[in-house]
């Protein structure tokens, strides 16, 4: 509209000179006729230009996506992201009705009130505390109205994962993502160089995805040799004094009856893992066998004693595999064999396995995005009552990590 202002109301001008030094009446007349025209014209433009300022004006800018070693200068830009970059994003809305929620979580949680342990179905959470469908709605269309892949939808209404370019995602959201060098490590980083704004008039909670500022990292230590194995205090039971799944269930639970019988444990993990050191981690007392795409844990915790049959089974997601990439898979092994060790009749355990391609994180940008995928299928995309009887409040979990990490914390992993 700026350009129909500029070429209009000079036009008055024009022809007001015009229409006083034209000798001939016809040129006055249609002098005349000009001017009334751009006369009318120009407030139109005006206030056509005023829209479109006002609209501008009305993006929604989100908070907390680029991190304080960029805004202060301490990570230096290296360049911008190739624009046919793919990367992997989800659009995260916020929760509803979020007093009531609090007050939920407290009668839930209270063993006083009668709602104690009530919990409720993926469906029921969303009713009352979901975006609504129109407003999820909304943001697909948005999403796919500026060229991204919706790739999935979510049972709870509160993210929607999308693929896009480089390209896409700096127009799309008004930033021009960069590579940057990070200021602690040997590595680089991307981000966006300001905060996103969108042209959606629903409110948006954070674009998870934007950045890999910091990247998850296996928290096992391997001992240097010599090192003492164990404390001369406490001897387990395993090879070497090391303590074996069977420890820990006598630690913390005794010798009670209860085996998990028939429920199952859902892990997330970062990588994949080899069966054998599962195995191993049982010292002796246990095999596994595979079955198609996962295995069957046979484990007697005692010699003469009952033999459990555990089902693993991975869910892999965004291209994943089973098998580990970062070189060493001790805490995704322990997690298998303490969760079997602690419970040994469970129906099965649940590995929904999300891995970044590139351990590097600098070269590959669709890591981040697993992880959030694999969280998602855990608490929403299986029927989330598989882990917690009949009745479960996947919505709830997710509820309290947004509330504790604001979401943008919880996935600058």
């Amino acid at each position: 509209m700026i350009s129909i202002f500029s070429l209009v109301c000079p036009a008055i001008q024009a022809d007001a000179s015009l229409c006083v030094s034209a000798p001939r009446r016809k040129q006055r007349k249609l002098s005349v006729l000009r001017i009334l025209l751009a006369a009318l014209l120009c407030p139109m433009a005006l206030m056509l230009s005023g829209i479109s300022g006002q609209a501008q004006q009305s993006l929604q800018v989100l908070h907390h996506h680029v991190r304080p070693a960029i805004t202060s200068g301490q990570a230096a830009r290296v360049g911008p992201l190739p624009r046919s970059q793919g990367m992997n994003l989800s659009i995260v809305l916020p929760l509803r009705n979020q007093d009531a929620l609090t007050n939920l979580l407290s009668q839930i949680y209270d063993p006083s009130n009668p709602n104690y342990r009530h919990f409720l179905s993926v469906e029921e959470f969303t009713d009352q505390f979901g975006p609504t469908r129109e407003d999820y709605q909304a943001v697909v269309d948005f999403a796919k109205a500026n060229g991204f892949t919706v790739t999935e939808t979510r049972a709870n209404r509160l993210t929607v994962p999308i693929r896009g370019t480089v390209d896409q995602v700096n127009k799309a959201f008004n930033v021009s993502m960069n590579s940057y060098q990070h200021p602690t490590e040997n590595r680089t980083f991307y981000s966006p160089d300001r905060e996103p704004s969108l042209n959606l008039s629903v409110q948006v909670a954070h674009i998870a995805g934007l950045n890999n500022y910091s990247i998850p990292r296996p928290m096992v230590r391997k001992a240097q040799a010599g090192q003492a194995l164990v404390s001369n205090s406490v001897i387990g039971s395993g090879p070497g004094g090391s303590y074996l799944p069977s420890d820990m269930r006598a630690a913390y639970y005794g010798s009670g009856a209860l085996t998990g019988e028939g429920q199952t444990v859902g892990i997330f993990e970062e990588d994949g893992y080899n069966i054998d050191d599962v195995v191993q981690d049982f010292g002796g007392k246990a095999t596994s066998i595979t079955s198609g795409g996962n295995y069957i844990l046979t484990y007697t915790p005692t010699a003469g004693g009952t033999t459990y049959n555990v089902p693993i089974n991975n869910v892999l997601v965004g291209g994943s595999n089973s098998n580990p990439i970062w070189g060493d898979d001790g805490e995704q092994a322990l997690d298998i064999a303490q969760a079997i060790g602690m419970a040994p009749g469970l129906s099965q355990v649940r590995l929904y396995i999300g891995q970044m391609n590139n351990p590097g994180g600098h070269t590959e940008f669709d890591g981040h995005g697993k992880y959030r995928q694999a969280v998602e299928y855990l608490l929403v995309l299986d029927d989330g009552r598989l882990y917690h009887g009949r009745r479960f409040l996947p919505g709830v979990c997710r509820a309290r990590a947004e509330r504790f990490h604001r979401f943008r914390r919880l996935w600058r992993i």
